[in-house]
């Protein structure tokens, strides 16, 4: 895991930081950018979904730097059968430790949050958000990684850490999978690999990226 792979060039990793701040500012006015301004990365079925400028996009991979993650959270006090497809969550955690609504408060001593709260799993569901960047894009998009996928998520940075690679430092490759649980229900798993890995300097380059971008958001 330790040999570099000479790849294209990340277009943001190109750009000073500076340039691209103050880029972001003009075009916004002034306005800080907040999650849901950045694009999503939807899934329908086995396929990564990106809407942008350009269009609809439909791959069953999806490919990019990881940038930034954290944790989320969100609770329904019925469940989708009882309630609304579309309804928004009694509480949710932006950041994975302290919830807002009903309950609300501090996440890991909420008894929603705790197993056996919801049968055999958690009540609230514990999901990560994870900012990609695309090889030719200057800011990231989001994706969604579900509380069923956050077992291999751990797996894949606890393998990186093992070797020396920060989750910056490659372009990692996300696909698809069906997966069983303890009760023989089949759900989509998403699966991390690497795809190519970053030189030294574009490492550094994305862990200043990483902190100009915790900023501005």
């Amino acid at each position: 895991m330790s040999k570099e792979i000479e790849v294209k060039k990340m277009k943001a990793f190109e750009m000073d930081n500076a340039v691209l701040s103050e880029m972001i500012a003009e075009n916004l006015e002034g306005e800080k950018i907040s999650v849901n301004d950045l694009i999503r990365v939807e899934r329908d079925g086995k396929d990564f979904v990106v809407a942008n400028a350009e269009g609809v996009s439909n791959s069953k991979v999806f490919e990019g730097v990881i940038i930034f993650k954290h944790n989320t959270r969100s609770y329904w006090a019925k469940s989708f059968d009882e309630g609304e497809v579309d309804s928004p969550p009694d509480c949710f955690s932006e950041d994975g430790n302290i919830g807002v609504g009903e309950p609300g408060g501090e996440c890991e001593s909420c008894p929603m949050a705790q197993f056996g709260s919801d049968g055999n799993g958690q009540a609230c569901k514990k999901h990560q958000r994870l900012y990609v960047l695309m090889q030719d894009d200057l800011l990231p998009v989001t994706l969604n990684i579900p509380t069923g996928s956050l077992r291999k998520a751990k797996s894949y940075y606890l393998s990186l850490a093992q070797k020396g690679v920060p989750y910056y430092g490659i372009i990692t490759s996300f696909t698809v999978t069906d997966a069983k649980n303890k009760q023989g229900i089949k759900y989509p798993e998403i699966n991390f690999s690497v795809k190519k890995f970053l030189s030294q300097d574009e490492i550094k380059a994305a862990k200043s990226y990483k902190e100009m971008f915790k900023k501005i958001v």
